[in-house]
């Protein structure tokens, strides 16, 4: 993991910002937000919820604790991208580590502004869909979708028929360069 984020971050990672079994006092509302990030090149989804008041006191510690240097959008899409990567198999701390990488991210993004112009306060979901740039699957490209507000709280099915929407916008879009190398992914989810 990348060591500029981490060493500054770390003192807020055992806060409880996210709702686990192992964090049962992150719930303080019945009001949340969901970070979600979809691999389409596996089919992998992460998704950490956060109740919205937590995200707000989130949002005010983490730009205090990291230097301006590194909350420019390209540097958090990278960590995005290698904190998602991390997830791939189970592990409660990198889950939590992208959650955050997202939360962070979502701030320097035309569709995070957007949220907070129109919808700030509301409970919403912020994704990031992983496009890969090569067949070797290295290198990502971070696109960012939002929905809010939502009314209640996601579901499994409901974050995959959200993942289902933003792939065909982007391919009706003409996004084609998206899908180069997950032309099969279309396919499976019955996308046309």
């Amino acid at each position: 993991m990348n060591p500029r984020f981490t060493k500054h971050i770390s003192s807020l990672e055992e806060k409880g910002w996210f709702i686990t079994p192992h964090h049962e006092d992150a719930v303080v509302s019945d009001d949340f937000c969901f970070f979600i990030s979809y691999w389409p090149h596996n089919g992998h989804i992460s998704m950490s919820a956060m109740n919205i008041e937590r995200y707000w006191q989130f949002k005010k510690e983490i730009y205090s604790q990291v230097p301006t240097h590194l909350q420019d959008s390209s540097m958090l899409a990278g960590f995005v991208a290698e904190s998602g990567a991390d997830t791939f198999k189970p592990n409660k701390k990198a889950e939590e580590l992208h959650a955050m990488a997202l939360a962070m991210y979502m701030q320097t993004t035309s569709t995070g502004s957007m949220y907070e112009q129109r919808f700030s306060g509301s409970p919403f979901a912020f994704m990031a869909i992983m496009y890969p740039n090569n067949k070797k699957f290295k290198d990502f490209a971070v696109r960012p979708t939002m929905f809010a507000p939502l009314s209640s709280a996601l579901s499994v099915d409901d974050t995959n028929a959200f993942i289902d929407s933003t792939l065909k916008h982007d391919l009706d879009a003409g996004k084609k360069h998206y899908f180069k190398y997950i032309k099969d992914v279309l396919k499976k989810r019955n996308i046309k």
